[in-house]
């Protein structure tokens, strides 16, 4: 090897280690720019009239962090990348950069949607209102964008194929906190944050007929669940028995929120339970609504019929629908048919499947392995 070759390949290799540092220095300076606006605006609304859930505001600080490495670490089909060095100037075209990454990876449309959301928030934060236009312009297929709220399928564990107590049971012997919080999934019908948080030992009425369900519900809507078994209360005992002495949640007290967050998921992917398999926890919640759809209805839900029933009354199938969305927390009964389906042939209705666009089947597919991240502010 000649000197000229040595040379060549040195000078090579310190200009590719040049360019790396100046995409980490403006990947940097771009992210602590962003904290400008984080720190006064981060737990406020998109109006800045109220405050979001922990939850959100971490959450959509984490994505626009990720947001601002992706344009500079993920190329185009030309092998541009956007290297912002200051926030303020986000404009269209990171925002169709962005939108074409999500395409390419597969997002469901819920998601989409909730990430387009984050981006006109920090449209407004940087003075620029009314710069993003809906989702589906942004997308090479725009039906990628828009969302069906009616079930075209059963998304419960049976459906799958799964023997839900023998699952949660292999689980609960791996993990009892996380076997456990799956039983109150099923039990209740709760979102997985709920039943993290549910202190079992205090969520009872006096006399056991009633779990007042508070701690990690959607939007601080609070809600009350009927007590219909004897097996439910033994849930919530054995749920009481292994909560935290010093919060009374499912949550052991050496884990933080959040890496109580990916641990869950962790020890649940172990176990199959992720989108990639089609079973995740959120599956639980669809199973409890179309087990108690039959049972107020007398008839199977639609998702689960296939065609109406011999024996379809619509009185019953509206009050079934109004007693399932009082127990998933929900205000409108339109809601049920995300869970249930529609015995009604739809009008206008996009093809594309929300169920998976929960926050529970992001984190399941897109949270590492099992560290305990936290977004910190800087000083």
């Amino acid at each position: 090897m000649n000197d000229d070759t040595i040379f060549s390949r040195q000078n090579s290799s310190a200009s590719a280690g040049h360019h790396k540092a100046h995409r980490q220095s403006a990947v940097s300076a771009c992210i602590h720019s962003l904290y400008r606006y984080l720190r006064p605006y981060g737990t406020l609304d998109a109006g800045q009239a109220k405050r979001v859930s922990d939850a959100t505001a971490r959450e959509r600080g984490e994505f626009l962090i990720r947001s601002i490495r992706d344009l500079a670490r993920v190329p185009d089909a030309s092998g541009t990348t956007y290297r912002l060095r200051d926030v303020k100037n986000f404009g269209p075209k990171h925002v169709r950069r962005l939108a074409a990454i999500w395409e390419e990876r597969g997002y469901s449309a819920g998601v989409i949607q909730k990430y387009f959301s984050y981006l006109r928030t920090l449209a407004i934060w940087i003075d620029k209102r009314g710069m993003i236009g809906d989702a589906g312009l942004y997308l090479k297929d725009p039906n990628r964008a828009k969302r069906i709220r009616i079930a075209t399928e059963d998304k419960s564990w049976s459906a799958q194929g799964i023997d839900i107590e023998t699952l949660i049971a292999t689980v609960f012997a791996d993990d009892q906190h996380v076997g456990m919080c799956l039983m109150l999934q099923s039990a209740f019908c709760l979102r997985a944050r709920e039943g993290w948080l549910l202190r079992a030992s205090k969520a009872l009425n006096d006399d056991r007929t009633i779990l007042h369900i508070t701690e990690g519900a959607k939007n601080g809507l609070s809600r009350e669940f009927p007590i219909t078994e004897a097996g439910q209360i033994e849930v919530l005992d054995l749920a009481a028995s292994l909560a935290s002495p010093a919060t009374g949640s499912q949550i052991p007290k050496r884990y933080t929120f959040t890496g109580w967050c990916n641990h869950f998921y962790y020890i649940c992917r172990k176990h199959g339970i992720a989108r990639k398999k089609k079973v995740v926890t959120h599956g639980l919640r669809h199973e409890g609504a179309n087990d108690d759809y039959e049972e107020l209805a007398g008839f199977p839900s639609p998702v689960r019929a296939g065609t109406v029933p011999f024996n379809f009354d619509k009185l019953k199938d509206h009050v079934a629908r109004l007693e399932i969305s009082k127990r998933l927390g929900h205000g409108r009964k339109q809601v049920s048919s995300a869970y249930l389906g529609s015995f009604l042939k739809p009008r206008n209705v996009d093809t594309t499947d929300t169920a998976r666009a929960n926050r529970e089947t992001l984190l399941a597919e897109e949270t590492p392995t099992n560290p305990d991240r936290t977004l910190i502010l800087p000083d």
